[in-house]
């Protein structure tokens, strides 16, 4: 068969008129414009024109990333947590109550009832173990060991001592001296018993600062017991890593020794 020339140029208009030519059409490109004008990001857009993404899909995303944001400008935490939480795969509340708890822990963790009776005229009542109660100047402090003197009316007595820390089951001051006598009883099921300091550490009640703190936060009402059976009901008003201080008859304030209680629970 002859070759026909004309053949071959309608041959090559036909293929060149049916090449895709890689724009988007003109609906497609109305609808790309109304999507972004709505306020989805381009990248977003064009996938829902191609059909690559539904629209709701892409409107939750956005709404989820809203959220996130949202969380990390108000609580000031790591974008990733915010991600976590609104996906429903982290507690919001635990993180910010435990770093809550770990800011108060630094700030408050070093506080002690020994440091503030430090050169304080009037004597501090100190219950100690082997069921004694006496009135001590607080002469000095260091990590295990007080240097004290008894002392009465505010004139000190006798010589100065040392005693040891874990004999201490609870202080409090001469101004709440009366307020705490009123708070502090005994129960009857210790009735004989004299405790030793227990040194070590595994032998000792142990009350986590994750269950003080939110006692602490809510303002609980405690009632706690020593190793001797001493009794104080109050309200939690500060605990730092080795005391736990009560506020007794809405006035006068207890320090109890963590290491001598053996249950604190509310009240």
């Amino acid at each position: 068969m002859p070759f026909d020339p004309k053949s071959r140029v309608s041959s090559q208009r036909h293929s060149s008129g049916s090449r895709p030519t890689g724009r988007v059409q003109r609906p497609s490109r109305n609808r790309l414009n109304e999507l972004i004008e709505m306020g989805i990001p381009r990248r977003h857009a064009q996938q829902v024109v191609a059909g690559q993404r539904e629209l709701n899909e892409v409107l939750q995303e956005m709404a989820r990333q809203e959220r996130a944001e949202k969380l990390v400008a108000t609580h000031d935490i790591p974008h990733s947590l915010a991600v976590q939480v609104v996906l429903g795969q982290a507690d919001l509340n635990a993180f910010l109550a435990k770093r809550r708890r770990h800011e108060y822990r630094a700030e408050v963790g070093a506080r002690s009832v020994f440091d503030q009776a430090i050169g304080v005229d009037e004597p501090y009542t100190f219950a100690l173990l082997g069921r004694q109660q006496r009135q001590l100047k607080v002469l000095s402090s260091d990590r295990f060991e007080l240097q004290v003197q008894d002392a009465k009316g505010g004139e000190t007595q006798g010589e100065p001592e040392t005693i040891h820390k874990l004999t201490v089951k609870m202080v409090f001051s001469a101004d709440d001296r009366k307020a705490a006598r009123r708070a502090i009883s005994q129960d009857k099921a210790y009735r004989g018993v004299v405790a030793e300091p227990l040194f070590r550490i595994q032998d000792r009640y142990h009350c986590p600062d994750k269950i003080l703190f939110p006692w602490l936060e809510a303002g609980a009402r405690l009632v706690a017991t020593s190793v001797e059976g001493d009794r104080v009901q109050g309200v939690i008003a500060w605990f730092s890593r080795y005391e736990i201080a009560l506020t007794v008859r809405g006035e006068g304030e207890v320090v109890l020794m963590r290491h001598a209680l053996t249950d604190i629970s509310v009240d």
